[in-house]
C-alpha cells in the first residue's frame, strides 16, 4: 500500500513538473513590443508637451483614415498614423 501511494505521488509530480514546464510561454518579444509602444507614447507625450510650453494649443482633433490630426491655435497640424507606428509630423 505504502509503495503504491509514493509511486501514485511520484507519477502525479512527474505529471505536474512537465505540463508546467510545457506550459510556459516565451514572453520576451511581447515585452519589448510594448516597451517600444510605451516609448514612442513618451516621444509624443514629450512632443506635444512642448508644443504648450510655447504657448500653442490644441483647437481640434480630427478623425483620419489612418490615424488623427491634431489643429494648433496656429494652424499647424500634427498627424498620428497607424502604419507608421504612431510617428507625428508637423506641418503648416
Amino acid at each position: 500500500m505504502k509503495r503504491k501511494f509514493v509511486k501514485v505521488m511520484f507519477f502525479g509530480a512527474l505529471a505536474l513538473s512537465t505540463v508546467t514546464y510545457v506550459g510556459c510561454k516565451d514572453y520576451d518579444d511581447d515585452i519589448d513590443n510594448l516597451q517600444t509602444q510605451i516609448d514612442a507614447n513618451k516621444a509624443s507625450i514629450a512632443e506635444l508637451q512642448n508644443f504648450v510650453k510655447e504657448g500653442k494649443w490644441v483647437t481640434a482633433v480630427e478623425t483620419i483614415t489612418d490615424g488623427f490630426k491634431i489643429t494648433f491655435n496656429d494652424g499647424k497640424k500634427l498627424f498620428y498614423r497607424k502604419w507608421c507606428r504612431w510617428r507625428s509630423r508637423y506641418k503648416d
